[in-house]
């Protein structure tokens, strides 16, 4: 900024010092706005010189003492989400199953009035088709019994309703919540996971699999984000996830968010 209003006053002073030398019809003029413009370049020099010696100076000063107050601010940081993930980690899961609250549409299925080979579906009454997410019936069958499932859904119960009850043979899903549930703000529908009405102490075992995440008001912490499913025969995401979660829990006896896990990692070898 200084150097450019510089640059801007010596074009201005030598623009104006050209156009006296060019007409000198008077010389009393030329030498008394010569002066004037030539006291006031060196004093604005001057000015400037002393205003960049300060600011160096000031920033030598202030710089290790910012330097150090933000490193202190990292390691607090640091310090408080160690400690909160530690303590979700040693949570002993085999006693107190983790709480998993799944999406419906795009998670675990596909609407579509085109045909997709190779996909477990159902028809709906206006002709068009719900798919079914690979692994889904297999990923809930095989951690019902180390978790409680909630379905938490934006779509309305009529129609929720309908797939819920095809993909849940066994009856795994704990509760169920729908649009009506949900929190409609500027055209969109939140999700606040208070409403699932769970004990305190769940809180820290729950999980969330969406391929949503921005939906949720709280949470944000514990959500997998699954890729979005248009109906892909070859995906394999929640086998993934299943076999990820499930193999922590067979390991250590702690069944807890990968997420968590990675971030506890990062954490201990930043401290160490």
């Amino acid at each position: 900024m200084l150097s450019k209003f510089h640059k801007k006053l010596n074009e201005l002073y030598y623009t104006k010092l050209k156009a006296i030398i060019e007409k000198p019809e008077n010389q009393s003029d030329i030498k008394k706005e010569n002066l004037y413009y030539f006291l006031f370049k060196n004093l604005y020099i001057r000015f400037a010189q002393i205003l960049i010696i300060i600011i160096m100076c000031l920033s030598r000063i202030l710089s290790p003492i910012l330097y150090i107050f933000d490193f202190i601010i990292s390691i607090f940081y640091k310090l408080y989400y160690y400690q909160k993930y530690y303590s979700i980690k040693n949570l002993n899961y085999n006693q107190s199953k983790m709480k998993i609250i799944l999406d419906l549409d795009n998670t675990l299925v596909y609407k579509s009035s085109r045909k997709i080979q190779n996909l477990r579906y159902f028809s709906l009454n206006d002709g068009s088709y719900v798919y079914i997410r690979p692994f889904t019936q297999k990923f809930l069958n095989s951690l019902s019994q180390i978790c409680d499932f909630f379905i938490y859904t934006s779509a309305t119960e009529e129609y929720a309703s309908q797939i819920i009850n095809y993909i849940d043979n066994d009856k795994c899903i704990q509760k169920k919540l729908y649009r009506k549930d949900c929190i409609y703000s500027n055209g969109k529908y939140f999700k606040d996971i208070k409403k699932l009405n769970l004990k305190k102490n769940d809180n820290d075992r729950i999980i969330i699999i969406d391929d949503s995440p921005n939906c949720y008001l709280n949470f944000h912490d514990h959500i997998i984000e699954i890729c979005y499913w248009e109906g892909d025969p070859r995906d394999d995401s929640l086998i993934r996830i299943q076999n990820i979660l499930y193999s922590n829990y067979i390991a250590g006896g702690f069944f807890y968010n990968v997420i968590l896990d990675s971030k506890l990692m990062e954490i201990e070898n930043f401290i160490s």
